[in-house]
């Protein structure tokens, strides 16, 4: 999307990849369900399942940071490198992959936090046969009485989304700013 010729184009991509974005999560996860059921119905209720709903589901949130750090990368800095005489896995590797890594960490990060906390999808993918902590979390809450373990688990869980997003954003900035003094010195 970002190195296409034709902006319209480009544009109607970037629709077709936010598309899935607009239409409500449990619509999306009931009508794969049923789409399983229809295609596969021994593949409900597996580990693979729900990773085909998680991918569905949280592709675009991954695609779309990677594709703005992709479209601000300077074009000239890749002409810059072929004309030097750098092959286009060398200037995949030195220029446009470098660049992107922000953009990298910013959908891994989003990825991470919506993963860590969907219940919709292992509830629905998942046929009660697959458990992640959100499942533990809410047994706690409603099918148990013990109200302080589940507090407890999501407490912990919180703080690990939150330090894996301070993670994320010094990550993010280590490469924002080594990212113009690194082209300093490609050149």
């Amino acid at each position: 999307m970002a190195f296409c010729k034709s902006k319209l184009l480009s544009k109607n991509i970037w629709i077709l990849v936010t598309l899935p974005i607009w239409i409500n999560m449990l619509l999306k996860i009931i009508g794969l369900q049923t789409l399983f059921n229809i295609i596969a119905p021994g593949l409900l209720g597996t580990p693979i399942s729900v990773v085909i709903g998680m991918v569905y589901a949280f592709l675009p949130f991954v695609i779309l940071p990677i594709y703005n750090s992709l479209d601000r990368i300077d074009i000239s800095l890749i002409e810059a490198s072929k004309d030097l005489g750098a092959n286009g896995f060398k200037t995949f590797w030195k220029v446009i992959f470098r660049q992107s890594i922000p953009g990298i960490i910013a959908g891994e990060t989003l990825l991470l936090v919506q993963a860590a906390t969907s219940l919709i999808i292992v509830k629905f993918m998942g046929n009660g046969r697959i458990n992640l902590i959100v499942d533990v979390i809410e047994a706690y809450f409603f099918k148990g009485e013990n109200f302080g373990i589940g507090a407890a688990i999501s407490v912990v869980l919180a703080l690990i989304v939150f330090l894996i997003i301070v993670l994320s954003n010094w990550l993010s900035k280590y490469f924002e700013t080594r990212k113009g003094r690194q082209n300093d010195k490609f050149f």
